[in-house]
């Protein structure tokens, strides 16, 4: 493709780069054409509707394009003119009480009850239509994303091509929700695609299926409806089914809780519908120990609510955590350092397995854990909650 033709394509592609608002392309003409088939990464800031990103697709020809828009054009955008790229930003959670009580086999039976905080730690996915049919997924994130790429455009009926790029701050498989996350990501960018808008119980509730159902993994509803919701919310799961959402008042304040919980990676990850999987067998073959444990676990989720996130409840949640042989030696002996230096009380957020540690620890003795948790190579993951749901930026 020659400049001349770089200007033709632009006209096509109805950017306004050679047009009088800009006229770019005596730079264009002079820094383009040697970097045509060498550039690896070009990054488009300002793309407006995603016009520019699809020229530079065909014309850059080994580059990963890249685009970055501070405004949602979404409102600004012409009636009937298809969005060509979107990006939603979708947050992570951390379980605070009641977790694994939203497993179908176990709320489907007695009803389950979640208290779970979104946190400003994000997956981002950004699409970008694609004429030639072809699905470009970049990178490939997780194991899953594939599968549930394409459940997803199924489920949604989407059969164009797709570019499909994913940024996530958190290693997948670390306990954080991230596989709801990102499909709560992926149905909203889709639906922006699709200019179609659909109210957050739909949205999460569609994700939850097309995990569930389409891909087949052993997940509860929580990750899916805490990303959509964003805040710290109470998840009532019924037994038809349904999930009644509250957002909580956090009992002395959001921000206070904020700086008693520190959280640090272990270092690994792991399958979290493996050790669901194992602990929804259980239930279903009601197993007595199993079940008292889960309905204790649910017991603390409502006092969590109405007494607040404290150390005895923490420290109490954790021993059924152990009871239901989903921790670790790690995870174990992580949080046994982590109380007998400085924490109130720790333990395994997530389904189990590995992942993350969460502490809550007075400030006064915040630098003593931190230094014995540096020792042994543990990362502390900085976080604030994250009072917005997956959105499109």
């Amino acid at each position: 493709m020659t400049p001349s033709q770089l200007a033709q394509s632009s006209s096509l592609y109805n950017t306004d780069k050679f047009t009088e608002t800009h006229r770019y392309e005596g730079f264009y003409d002079v820094e383009f054409p040697p970097r045509k088939e060498s550039a690896a990464n070009v990054l488009e800031i300002g793309v407006a509707f995603g016009d520019s990103v699809r020229l530079w697709h065909d014309y850059f020809e080994n580059a990963t394009i890249h685009g970055i828009e501070k405004t949602n054009t979404t409102a600004g955008r012409k009636k009937g003119l298809p969005m060509n790229t979107v990006t939603t930003q979708t947050p992570l959670r951390l379980t605070l009480g009641g977790g694994g009580t939203d497993l179908p086999a176990y709320c489907n039976l007695f009803g389950g009850f979640v208290v779970a905080a979104a946190i400003t730690k994000y997956v981002k996915i950004t699409l970008g239509r694609r004429d030639d049919g072809m699905i470009c997924l970049e990178p490939a994130w997780l194991p899953l994303s594939g599968p549930m790429l394409d459940a997803t455009m199924r489920a949604l009926s989407w059969s164009s091509g797709l570019d499909v790029n994913i940024a996530t701050d958190v290693r997948p498989g670390s306990g954080l929700g991230g596989s709801g996350a990102f499909l709560v990501g992926l149905v909203n960018a889709i639906l922006a695609l699709q200019d179609r808008s659909w109210p957050p119980h739909k949205v999460a509730e569609k994700a939850f299926v097309i995990e569930s159902q389409r891909v087949g993994r052993s997940v509860g509803r929580q990750d899916h409806y805490v990303a959509v919701y964003g805040g710290v919310v109470a998840l009532e799961c019924l037994r038809s089914g349904t999930v009644d959402v509250s957002q909580c008042s956090v009992v002395g304040g959001p921000r206070k809780l904020e700086a008693q919980l520190l959280l640090f990676s272990l270092g690994d990850n792991r399958d979290a519908s493996g050790v669901l999987g194992r602990e929804q067998a259980a239930i279903a073959d009601q197993d007595a120990s199993v079940l008292a444990s889960m309905h204790k676990i649910k017991q603390i989720g409502r006092e969590v609510v109405t007494s607040g996130c404290c150390p005895d409840l923490m420290r109490e949640h954790w021993e059924f955590k152990q009871s239901l042989s989903v921790t670790t030696p790690a995870s174990e002996s992580c949080v046994r350092v982590g109380c007998n230096n400085g924490a109130s009380a720790g333990k395994l957020v997530g389904a189990g397995g590995g992942g993350h540690v969460l502490f809550y620890c007075e400030l006064d003795n915040q630098p003593q854990l931190r230094r014995v948790m540096e020792a042994a190579s543990l990362l502390e993951v900085s976080f604030e909650f994250s009072w917005e749901g997956s959105r499109v930026l």
